[in-house]
C-alpha cells in the first residue's frame, strides 16, 4: 500500500485512518533491524511488524549497513515536514 502511514508496498495503514491533508499530524517511528513500530498522533498503526525486505525505494539491498531513509511526499505537492528528529537506538 502507498497511503499515508503505510509501510511502502508491505503494510497498509489501518482502515478508517484517513485524516485529510489539511492539518499537522505527528508520527513516532521506531525502526530496528527489520522491525518497525509506527504511531500517528499516538495511535498505533504498525506494532513491531517485520518488513520482509527492502521497499521499492531502496538504493541497494545491503540491509546490514546503516544507510539513508526516505520520507515520501505526495504527488500533489501538499506534504510538508517539520521538527524531524533522528536518533540511534542504544
Amino acid at each position: 500500500d502507498h497511503e499515508m502511514g503505510a509501510v511502502y508496498s508491505h503494510y497498509p495503514p489501518p482502515a478508517g485512518s484517513e485524516l485529510g491533508l489539511d492539518r499537522w499530524t505527528s508520527f513516532d517511528i521506531t525502526f530496528v533491524g527489520r522491525k518497525v513500530t509506527v504511531l500517528r498522533d499516538g495511535k498505533v498503526y504498525h506494532d513491531n511488524v517485520e518488513i520482509p525486505g527492502p521497499t521499492g525505494g531502496a538504493l541497494d539491498s545491503n540491509e546490514g549497513e546503516p544507510g539513508p531513509f526516505f520520507l515520501q511526499g505526495d504527488h500533489y505537492g501538499v506534504i510538508r515536514y517539520r521538527n524531524i528528529t533522528v536518533s540511534v537506538p542504544k
